[in-house]
C-alpha cells in the first residue's frame, strides 16, 4: 500500500470472529442496512471507522463488534492481525480473528446491523471466489465474491476473507 493512500485512507478494523459449532469452525458475518449512507445492504465482519478515544486499531475493531453485534471483548480470543488494506471507497481497514469462548447468540443493533448470521468456514476455505461485476465511479468493474447463507460476499470482506482462507490452508497443509 502506498503511504499516500494509507495517510489520506480512513482507519476502520473489523473483527473475523469464528466460533466452535458440534465440532466445526464458524465465521459471524453482519449485512449491513439498507438506510446506511455507505456500503447499504453489503455484507461486511463487525467493525467500524476509528474513534479518537480508541487506544488501538484491535481496540475498534472489539468496541464494535460488540456495539454491533454484541461481542463482549472479553469474550473473545484474538489469534492475530491479518494484512491491512486500503479499499477504493476511502478505508485503511486492520482486521483482526479472534474466537469467542462462548457460542453465544448476536444481538444485532438495527441501527448498524440488518442481519448478522453464522456460516461454516469450510464454506469459504473450500469454494473458490467467483466475479462479481459491479457499476462504480460510471465503469464496470470486477470484485472477486462468495454466495454464503443466500447472501452475497464482496468487495472489501471477500478480499479479507480470501487472506484468511490463505493462512487456513496453509495450517491445513501444514497439518495434513
Amino acid at each position: 500500500m502506498r503511504a499516500k493512500e494509507r495517510g489520506t485512507a480512513t482507519p476502520a478494523s473489523v473483527l473475523l470472529p469464528l466460533v466452535e459449532r458440534d465440532g466445526e469452525t464458524y465465521i459471524w458475518l453482519t449485512r449491513r442496512p439498507e438506510t446506511m449512507k455507505r456500503h447499504r445492504g453489503q455484507v461486511a465482519f463487525p467493525g467500524g471507522k476509528r474513534d479518537a478515544g480508541d487506544e488501538s486499531a484491535l481496540h475498534t475493531a472489539l468496541r464494535e463488534a460488540q456495539e454491533e453485534v454484541g461481542f463482549a471483548p472479553s469474550l473473545v480470543d484474538v489469534f492475530g492481525a491479518l494484512d491491512e488494506m486500503v479499499t477504493g471507497t476511502g478505508f485503511h481497514i486492520a482486521p483482526f480473528v479472534g474466537w469467542l469462548r462462548e457460542d453465544a447468540p448476536a444481538k444485532p443493533n438495527p441501527h448498524e446491523i440488518a442481519r448478522a448470521f453464522c456460516v461454516p468456514l469450510a464454506s469459504f476455505v473450500f469454494t473458490e471466489p467467483r466475479p462479481h461485476f459491479f457499476r462504480g465511479s460510471g465503469i464496470t468493474r470486477i470484485a472477486p465474491s462468495y454466495h454464503v447463507d443466500g447472501e452475497l460476499v464482496w468487495g472489501a470482506t471477500a478480499k479479507i476473507m480470501m487472506d484468511f482462507v490463505s493462512v487456513v490452508r496453509q495450517v491445513l497443509r501444514a497439518e495434513g
